[in-house]
């Protein structure tokens, strides 16, 4: 899954990163040029998820949060106003959207800063 939306988001025109596990990410996230987005699995895998969030949501500067998750998954509750969620549908239409969505509200609030 992870490659198709990969090669999806690359195909529409979108620079993309791709981490195995949690523990990438939070290295990403460390790097002079930190992603301007996370797409993520509910389920990530590779450290203790609320761990994760924690070390996420502490810092300020932590990008915008696209969860794709199934119906059952909920978010928790510190993501709230960081992240938005998408149903795990198969509709790349909609995933794209709420991306583009989002990284236009990261960029309004970037440059408010």
């Amino acid at each position: 899954m992870r490659k198709f939306l990969c090669r999806e988001f690359l195909a529409k025109g979108y620079e993309v990163s791709i981490a195995q596990n949690g523990s990438e990410v939070l290295t990403s996230l460390k790097q002079p040029s930190p992603p301007a987005l996370l797409l993520m699995d509910m389920h990530l895998l590779g450290c203790e998820r609320s761990e994760f969030w924690n070390q996420v949501l502490a810092d300020p500067s932590s990008p915008f949060i696209v969860i794709h998750a199934f119906s059952d998954d909920t978010l928790p509750l510190e993501l709230s106003g960081r992240a938005a969620r998408v149903d795990k549908t198969g509709d790349m239409e909609l995933l794209v959207r709420a991306v583009s969505w989002c990284l236009s509200r990261s960029n309004r609030a970037r440059d408010k800063a």
